[in-house]
């Protein structure tokens, strides 16, 4: 007799735009000369991701959620602003280099190895994914400048079945800081 799998849910560690952010992003998209079959992201899914976790046994959510609410969040300002087309093919916003960014995706491994998890191991680099199936794509000349004001990160849960979506599981922000 085997036992049935441990249940799990897909997650990940993400930022979310504003729906003022959301507008300039799509704003800034329909100047690209997108191939026939692109598949645009819609705006309210547009994210950047900290950290992709996969599935997680839901038993270890609760270990990861309170890990993460020990995570300080300091409020940054990115500035979206380069735009490209990846070989996956994707197409990009990637914000200016920021060094706020990058303490906030480094001070995350912490609770996801306390939570029993590996954070990915790969180099990481700051996204947005706007559209999918984009290969040949072209950004419009005039690069965007999108100034985007953080001072939340969200734990999500991917659903994958229709209707397709994402749960935010917990937020933490810079709001509960005195």
């Amino acid at each position: 007799m085997t036992s049935a799998p441990a249940p799990t849910r897909r997650l990940f560690i993400g930022l979310f735009p504003d729906p003022g952010v959301q507008a300039a992003i799509d704003a800034h998209r329909r100047n690209w000369w997108w191939p026939p079959g692109a598949r645009m992201i819609p705006p309210a899914r547009v994210h950047m991701t900290l950290h992709f976790l996969g599935e997680v046994p839901t038993m270890q959510q609760a270990a990861l959620q309170d890990g993460l609410a020990e995570v300080p969040m300091q409020a940054l300002t990115l500035v979206l602003r380069t735009p490209e087309v990846w070989r996956n093919p994707v197409a990009v916003l990637r914000p200016d280099e920021d060094e706020v960014l990058r303490a906030l995706h480094e001070r995350l491994k912490r609770p996801l190895q306390q939570a029993g998890l590996s954070p990915e191991r790969a180099h990481w680099l700051p996204h947005l994914t706007i559209a999918r199936k984009c290969l040949g794509a072209v950004p419009p000349d005039e690069p965007p400048l999108i100034p985007w004001q953080v001072s939340e990160f969200v734990l999500v849960c991917s659903h994958l079945t229709p209707p397709v979506h994402y749960e935010i599981l917990a937020r933490h922000s810079t709001r509960r800081q005195r």
